[in-house]
């Protein structure tokens, strides 16, 4: 199954590697991307002016980046988008956390 509509993706990584592997998975699915790689909040926060996502798709903790300082700039700018957390080093007390974080954050 091929889905038409390009999915427009705000990707938070630091390795092009692991940002390679997932938008090769999404393409196996059957989708079509449109994809923006940042690392730090200044990019992201001009990746998330310049146009409307989708969906943002991030690594659980980065060098100069975390989920808790993404969840924070998305709501600081009030937009509504789903930010999904791709990692194979969270465990479940982290994701916990961050999933208790979300409504909260203003």
């Amino acid at each position: 199954m091929v889905n038409e509509e390009e999915l427009k993706i705000l990707m938070v990584e630091h390795s092009a590697e692991d940002t390679d592997r997932v938008l090769q998975i999404l393409v196996q699915g059957g989708f079509q991307t449109e994809c923006l790689c940042v690392s730090t909040v200044s990019a992201l926060h001009d990746a998330l002016m310049i146009r409307d996502w989708d969906v943002i798709l991030s690594d659980y903790d980065l060098p100069q980046l975390n989920a808790e300082e993404i969840l924070q700039t998305i709501r600081n700018q009030y937009l509504d988008i789903p930010l999904i957390i791709v990692s194979s080093h969270v465990g479940e007390e982290a994701a916990e956390h961050i999933m208790a974080l979300e409504p909260m954050i203003s």
